[in-house]
């Protein structure tokens, strides 16, 4: 994708020292030390809705290594001069520091100008770096304010509430309140009112269903500003078809639940407006709820069809009650294919689930946790993987889980096993502590006897090793080593990397492939796995002529215009396309996700499921990336879902039934209609109803006998 760099620079007069977008200034350190660097500037915006928006340095340590990225974000949007501050507190020698103004990767749109750009090398002073508003309405009627303040050699976020500015207050107008339906990929937030379309239309929710599928809808309860219900449930029914047959399967609902939308959010084109106070995310069990005034509650609704379960037109009536009274009637249909969706998951997906954090938020009882947060994931069909696993997986739940439709699991990380047993993960960790002849022979010790028991199992055919976490050049020597011992030794184990290989691949291709490059020393590993945007359909070919395997992966990137669900600000249906239409169309050979329950410290205790909100969960320590490693939640005494990680689940259905599509019509009728639905790696739909009907045209292909259109005759 182009880089997009924008700027409108007021002459000199109309402020102090205009800053031009890029490079601002190079600092240069003769002695290099670690005193902190307190930097930022001030910008004001048009339209800037892209990925990069901010003061941004690379620092350079006097030890050679580097730091990328560090930066000072300022809100996107429309918006008068405001300044952004950052500090870095370097645990190394700096001995240098770049400086840039940056408005890149986005909206043609975004206009930016800059001004007052300073660096300090100093302690803070308790100065505050960034801060946002946000409403706790209809919580509270109050505003929360949450700031990162540098104080010393510290950076410590901190929240406090303060009295609402707003007098005026959400709700419906001319009517108390109101029952209404909303598609599963639209995101509903507590101030978000029915328009009056959503009003006149019909109560009512479709579910297009696989065999073995599950679809997902909303029923919405809105109020009043001055209105308030209370003890309000739904009654499900028994769907049946015409003539009375019950459906195999299930009708499930779930109360939608509301986290702070607190932090320093990523912008994206379609996310919700940045004074919005609330996302809505968790999942929660079924139970009497209160709709507070001037707000909507969501109801997911979930349908579910079993193996056996007979084709056909199933409907039935859900009914919203209020204190056990009728408020009103939603209709519900089913639509059953005649077709299956596979036993075995036909998308290999490595999610991080990670044990280090089941055990630390329920101690005691984690084991019990860890196998119905792994059933969970299988209901999800998601593999219940962990890529930082320094401990075996069970064996037990691994049988289970094969059982259950796990398409792959990771044995071990490629690291040494952890001195603190109490470490909840390891990410990285230096050549010196994997690259030698003791560490290979104390790891081939472990494998051994492990990998002999899944040969007897069945289950080594499912088997992974994972290593070397985003890592450059200076260990590719190494890993080459290291990734012949271990082929030589366990060949029927893959080894997948999100190693760099695949970049350092792409800045070679073009003079390779005139015959002036050599790739040889990026062709190592058995699985490759990029993040998305580099992607490159031609070197990834080459790469299975070697033999290999390329997957995929997103995390806090890539950011928009590219499809991602990690951030809350997301547009829910990008979860849905990034692993079920983006993933085929691309020819990936799978997905990895890094964390699903990163519940990282005191802040993300156990849920209390007696209400819908959680003013005190704390998304806060994840500045520019909320959300990223959350699609699970901790209840208390269970694990609960998410309405993200339904739309992962959607896009595995989606990437099977284009599978099934596939075997009976050819790539080329099925890309026909996959490129309806993507462009590009950033020119996709975000509409439901496109998907929905891309979704349709797929199950028609494999249902009838004809593909594409001669099926239309």
């Amino acid at each position: 994708m182009r880089a997009l760099l924008f700027a409108f620079l007021a002459s000199a007069s109309a402020f102090a020292e205009p800053v031009k977008i890029g490079l601002w200034k190079a600092f240069e350190y003769d002695k290099p030390d670690t005193t902190p660097v307190f930097y930022g500037g001030e910008s004001r915006a048009e339209n800037v809705a892209v990925s990069e928006y901010c003061v941004y340095l690379d620092v350079y340590y006097a030890d050679g290594s580097v730091t990328w990225g560090e930066r000072a974000d300022f809100d996107q949007g429309t918006h008068g001069w405001q300044k952004a501050c950052g500090a870095l507190v370097p645990k190394k020698p700096v001995k240098r520091v770049e400086v840039y103004a940056l408005c890149r990767k986005g909206s043609e749109k975004s206009r930016a100008e800059f001004r007052n750009f300073f660096l300090e090398r100093r302690e803070g002073r308790g100065e505050r770096l960034y801060e946002t508003r946000r409403s706790r309405w209809p919580y509270a009627d109050e505003d929360e304010i949450f700031y990162s303040e540098f104080k010393g050699r510290e950076k410590v976020d901190r929240y406090e509430t303060v009295p609402a500015l707003s007098a005026k207050k959400p709700g419906l107008e001319n009517l108390d309140s109101a029952v209404w339906t909303a598609d599963s990929m639209r995101l509903v937030l507590p101030s978000d009112m029915p328009t009056a379309d959503d009003l006149a239309a019909k109560k009512r929710l479709r579910f297009d269903l696989a065999k073995r599928g599950t679809g997902s809808g909303q029923i919405l309860v809105s109020t009043s500003a001055d209105t308030e219900l209370k003890n309000v449930t739904l009654e499900l029914p028994t769907l049946r078809t015409r003539d009375g047959k019950p459906l195999k399967g299930s009708v499930a609902w779930h109360r939608v639940g509301y986290i702070p939308r607190g932090g320093m959010l990523f912008y994206h084109e379609k996310s919700p407006a940045f004074s919005a106070g609330w996302m809505a995310d968790p999942l929660l069990p079924p139970a009497p709820l209160r709709v507070r005034k001037g707000s909507t509650q969501a109801l997911w609704v979930d349908v579910k069809a079993d193996a056996d379960a007979e084709s056909g037109d199933y409907a039935g009536y859900a009914r919203v009650l209020v204190s056990g009274r009728e408020k009103a009637k939603v209709a519900l249909f089913a639509r059953v294919r005649k077709f299956s969706l596979p036993e075995t998951f036909g998308l290999d997906t490595a999610m991080g689930l990670m044990d280090g954090f089941l055990r630390e938020t329920y101690p005691g009882k984690w084991k019990k946790l860890s196998r119905e947060a792994q059933d969970l994931m299988l209901d999800y069909r998601l593999n219940p993987d962990d890529i930082s696993r320094t401990e075996f997986p069970d064996l037990e739940d691994l049988e289970h889980a094969k059982k259950r439709g796990m398409s792959g699991f990771t044995l071990l990380h490629i690291v040494p096993k952890p001195k603190n047993p109490k470490a909840k993960w390891v990410c990285y960790v230096s050549p010196e502590e994997v690259f030698s002849d003791e560490f290979y022979a104390d790891f081939k010790k472990r494998l051994d006897p492990y990998v002999n028991e899944l040969r007897k199992r069945g289950l080594v055919k499912y088997a992974r090793l994972y290593g070397f976490d985003e890592r450059p050049k200076e260990y590719y020597k190494g890993m080459h080593t290291l990734c012949d011992k271990l082929k030589a030794d366990f060949p029927d184990v893959k080894v997948l990397t999100t190693g760099l290989m695949y970049n350092d691949i792409s800045a070679a291709w073009t003079k390779f492939r005139e015959g002036k490059a050599s790739i040889d020393e990026f062709i190592v590993t058995d699985i490759y796995c990029p993040l998305s945007s580099v992607w490159n359909g031609e070197i990834s070919d080459y790469l299975r002529s070697k033999g290999k395997q390329v997957y995929w992966y997103t995390c806090g990137g890539p950011r928009w215009p590219y499809a991602n669900f990690a951030n809350y600000d997301y547009p829910l249906p990008e979860g849905r396309i990034v692993l079920g239409f983006q993933t085929y169309r691309f020819r990936a050979d799978g997905y990895l996700f890094w964390h699903v329950n990163y519940w990282n410290g005191p802040g993300n205790a156990p849920l209390d499921e007696s209400d819908v909100f959680f003013p005190h969960w704390l998304i806060r320590s994840q500045i520019t990336s909320p959300g990223d490693g959350i699609l699970l939640y901790p209840g208390k005494d269970r694990v609960l879902p998410s309405i993200r990680l339904a739309q992962l689940r959607d896009g595995v259905q989606d990437y099977e039934w284009l599978q099934l599509a596939e075997k009976k019509c050819g790539r080329a009728a099925v890309d026909a209609v996959s490129g309806k639905v993507i462009r590009s790696l950033s020119d996709f739909t975000r509409d439901p109803a496109v998907l929905r009907a891309a979704q349709a045209e797929i199950g028609d292909m494999i249902e009838k006998a004809g593909c594409g259109r001669k099926m239309e005759r």
